[in-house]
């Protein structure tokens, strides 16, 4: 019986382990500025970072997801936090020794569960969340919702407007972000060609949704930020092409550089294992949006495609119908004749969203080999010549890797060359900002600054054979100073005399140099200070030392004094006068004591001091 309960009770320690270790588990994070907000699975905490070292816990958010996952966490500013669930997203705002105030948008019903979500929130002119979600069953869709700033956790916030996608499946959702008052949805599907569709209407020779006519594809939507319509009229959505149809018809992730307005996207198959990286800059899909509306509200008459829907570019232009019955056609049914108001909802009556089915071409820069690995997500920086790549191995591992794309993309074939490969990382999404990368690594945000000596902490994780070559814009080696630890260093700095430049074990090869060079004339002078300092400094660090144990050795023997229960004689008093030896402590307490007293409110009395007649009354 006993036996039994002991295992009993064990199950129940085991179990409550792991739950424990689950919850504590880091699910996604976001950085802002000196601040990084970490959600786990019961809680979301606010750090402060210094360098490169997480300093103390500045604030916590109202955790109140039923499920416990995540699906998007941001931190906008210092004072506000947003993350959602499959049902909901909340809008925290943090005040100091304030209960902290939440907005809860609750999503539209659904017969199928919510996989991907992302927010966007523009809180600067008017108070809109635009919320972009993919079910599991394919469908999507983009969601406003209009709040005020006093509706707060018992008022949900429901809906303003809504678009759906077309129709769709297999879709995955890669990245959102807001850029020129316009909010874009990156992400692929499997798509009807629909201008396939419209000339075959009463035809069964091309069946509409057979298998002939469906293609994967990669698409980029826009939303204007100021369009609170019912329908969100301003929609539209341009497809993306990197290198040839057959080889990248998906996209397996993307980074957006805010500072240069420049998407990065990596294409893939899923009969290869070769990713290809396209560069898509704003600029160059304004312009493409811009072609797709003028052509669509130019479009009067489209009996020219009829006959062959390929014969024009205006021709693969369709809109998705507005309605409960939702259907598509040609844009001469759009109903706009302003070139110039994309983002005037409400002005003329528009029949549907815009689709361009030609895709926006581009050629591949660089190219690597995932093998069989998913790509969870990539970041880029210019200035390094860096692509970091996340990358999740079948039996769950992470591994983090930094590919060169400066000189290595000169390589033969385009091929990126490798130069960092650093295991033990979650798969949790990392964030590059400001010249410094975060990551998930041992449960815990690691941050690594964009330099030798902050990218390489030990020799190990530098690849020789590549940085000889030069095809690292940062040239890092290794440093391996006569006092000091090791550290990386960039092979233009000279500051460190010693430098590994093909391996880290003893026999590999050193490069001596000078720490800096000075003329003949000048080593005198060092020669001279340099022992008078080191003779300087030994003087005082022994007169430190005998000091300290002097001090050491008063302390221990006035401890034994105070330790003693019988009375001793104060060194400075007669011994006909037994007196208990207080220490310094005891000293400062009383004073401390002494000096509460409001002396204006004493009555002083007059009392004599000791035993014998004619002392001197006391007084102060």
């Amino acid at each position: 019986m006993n036996l039994s309960v002991f295992c009993i009770l064990s199950l129940f320690h085991l179990a409550g382990n792991i739950r424990a270790r689950k919850l504590d588990r880091i699910q996604l994070f976001d950085v802002f500025e000196n601040l990084i907000a970490i959600a786990r699975f019961d809680s979301i905490r606010i750090h402060r970072f210094e360098g490169t070292f997480l300093a103390e816990e500045v604030g916590t958010v109202p955790f109140k997801s039923r499920s416990g996952v995540l699906l998007d966490l941001k931190l906008i500013n210092r004072l506000t936090v947003s993350y959602c669930d499959k049902n909901c997203c909340w809008l925290c705002y943090l005040k100091a020794h304030k209960e902290t105030k939440c907005h809860v948008f609750v999503f539209r019903m659904s017969r199928f569960e919510t996989e991907t979500v992302a927010a966007q929130f523009h809180l600067v002119s008017n108070n809109v969340a635009t919320i972009r979600h993919e079910e599991r069953m394919g469908g999507g869709a983009f969601e406003k919702y209009v709040f005020t700033p006093d509706s707060f956790d018992m008022e949900p916030i429901f809906l303003n407007s809504q678009a759906l996608d077309g129709v769709v499946k297999n879709q995955t959702h890669l990245q959102s972000f807001r850029a020129r008052e316009f909010t874009y949805s990156l992400g692929a599907a499997t798509h009807f060609y629909e201008p396939m569709c419209l000339p075959h209407k009463e035809s069964k020779k091309i069946p509409c949704f057979g298998p002939t006519n469906v293609e994967k594809n990669v698409r980029i939507t826009r939303v204007c930020d100021n369009d609170i319509s019912p329908y969100l009229e301003s929609k539209m959505d341009i497809s993306l092409l990197c290198g040839s149809e057959d080889s990248n018809s998906t996209a397996l992730a993307s980074y957006f550089n805010v500072a240069l307005e420049l998407l990065t996207i990596v294409f893939g198959s899923p009969s290869s294992s070769i990713a290809s990286i396209c560069r898509i800059s704003i600029e160059e899909m304004k312009r493409k949006y811009l072609e797709t509306w003028d052509a669509c509200v130019k479009m009067t008459n489209s009996s020219k495609c009829q006959e062959n829907s390929k014969q024009s570019s205006d021709c693969e232009i369709t809109i998705y119908k507005f309605g409960y019955f939702y259907g598509f056609g040609y844009c001469d049914e759009f109903h706009n004749d302003d070139s110039e108001s994309i983002c005037l909802t409400g002005k003329n009556e528009r029949k549907g969203w815009i689709e361009n089915f030609v895709p926006l071409r581009r050629e591949f820069s660089e190219r690597f080999d995932k093998a069989d690995d998913e790509i969870v997500s990539i970041a880029e920086e210019s200035e390094s010549g860096s692509l970091f790549v996340l990358l999740k191995s079948p039996n769950g591992t992470a591994i983090l890797q930094r590919k060169s794309t400066g000189v290595g993309r000169k390589s033969f074939n385009h091929a990126l060359l490798n130069l960092l490969d650093l295991a033990d990382v979650e798969p949790v999404p990392l964030i590059l900002k400001s010249g410094v990368l975060f990551f998930v690594r041992n449960n815990s945000v690691e941050i690594r600054p964009l330099t030798c000596r902050g990218m390489y902490k030990s020799c190990e994780e530098l690849k020789f054979g590549v940085e000889r070559r030069g095809d690292d814009p940062l040239n890092c080696a290794w440093c391996e100073p006569e006092f000091g630890p090791a550290y990386g260093v960039s092979m233009d700095d000279i500051s460190c005399p010693v430098v590994k430049v093909d391996g880290c074990g003893l026999d590999a090869n050193t490069t001596l140099r000078p720490v800096a060079v000075m003329s003949p004339d000048k080593y005198w002078p060092g020669i001279i200070v340099k022992p008078l300092l080191i003779a300087l400094l030994v003087l005082v660090s022994s007169t430190f030392i005998f000091a300290m144990v002097v001090f050491i050795i008063q302390r221990i023997r006035g401890k034994k004094l105070w330790d003693s229960e019988s009375l001793s004689y104060h060194p400075l008093t007669p011994h006909s006068f037994p007196q208990p030896y207080i220490s310094c402590f005891a000293y400062r307490t009383q004073f401390e004591q002494f000096k509460r007293i409001n002396f204006e409110n004493l009555t002083i009395d007059w009392n004599y001091i000791g035993k014998g007649e004619g002392l001197l009354p006391f007084n102060f």
